[in-house]
């Protein structure tokens, strides 16, 4: 039984990787197809969404190792591993790991066409 939440918790990190990566895959073919002219025109995206797009991803990732880093340190200060195992420590900070990755694809593979032009009177 000891080893059961680190091992929900590296499946959950698997699922968000898979989950980006199948992403990723999936606005790639929509962006080569309207490329093509096979598929639909992608919709264009607000200027003000592309910026937090491209913003808001490493913020929460330096966010992500900060809390990582602590959880471990409180890990070993108060000796947690009467309670829970090294792995699920792994577990969880896998699962962190992951959701950063998964953010970044999010954001970066967008299933919109890029802005062209910065002008927020249009």
């Amino acid at each position: 039984m000891r080893y059961w939440v680190g091992a929900i918790l590296f499946l959950c990190g698997a699922w968000f990787v898979w989950s980006g990566l199948q992403r990723r895959r999936q606005v790639m073919a929509a962006k080569a197809a309207a490329a093509d002219g096979s598929g639909a025109p992608l919709p264009v995206l607000s200027p003000g969404m592309a910026i937090i797009g491209d913003v808001v991803p490493p913020l929460v990732c330096i966010v992500l190792a900060i809390v990582g880093a602590k959880v471990t340190f409180a890990y070993f200060v108060v000796d947690a591993g009467r309670f829970f195992s090294l792995f699920d420590l792994g577990g969880l900070l896998f699962l962190m790991a992951s959701y950063g990755l998964w953010m970044i694809l999010r954001a970066k593979h967008r299933p919109f066409a890029e802005p062209t032009s910065f002008n927020l009177k249009s």
